[in-house]
């Protein structure tokens, strides 16, 4: 007989967000059993990502970096990320590559605050967590930080043949 164990963290969310060299935006908690698709994550990009391009990359250039998600890629997504005139890489970085991704870092920063130090026991915690590391534990020289890594990055991951490193 062989008994199904307790999940580990029984509560699980979704997060949208993105971080830049000017800081970040803001933050959008979707509950866990949502399938992301392209609509949704269109939806995302309009509330989330479009008023910080708007208000903090007026004048400058700037990028939209995501991995290879299908919702990502769909011919929806890429017909509204040129129709809303979104400045995006058309290379597709690879997904869950955190070598080449500095929102991964965010995650991995977030995860250790909430196992470490908010410890939340019920979905609202786990919530008020989150939120609370983005509003106070999230700076912009964290974003910068964070960012910075990239390039100390990349000879090693070309070093290893595009996998992935322990730095």
């Amino acid at each position: 007989m062989r008994l199904r164990s307790k999940a580990k963290y029984p509560s699980k969310v979704h997060i949208y967000s993105g971080i830049s060299w000017e800081g970040k935006t803001s933050l959008a908690i979707i509950p866990g059993k949502t399938r992301i698709n392209s609509v949704k994550y269109c939806r995302m990009l309009k509330e989330v990502i479009l008023p910080f391009v708007k208000r903090t990359y007026a004048t400058k250039d700037y990028i939209l970096q995501a991995d290879s998600a299908p919702c990502h890629t769909s011919k929806f997504t890429v017909k509204f990320i040129n129709e809303e005139g979104i400045n995006y890489n058309k290379e597709f970085w690879p997904a869950e590559s955190p070598d080449m991704n500095p929102i991964e870092s965010v995650w991995h920063e977030l995860k250790e605050f909430l196992r470490n130090t908010y410890q939340p026991q019920t979905l609202g915690e786990l919530k008020d967590g989150i939120k609370k590391f983005w509003d106070t534990k999230l700076t912009i020289e964290k974003c910068r930080k964070y960012i910075m890594h990239i390039p100390k990055v990349i000879p090693m991951v070309l070093g290893n043949n595009g996998g992935p490193t322990l730095g």
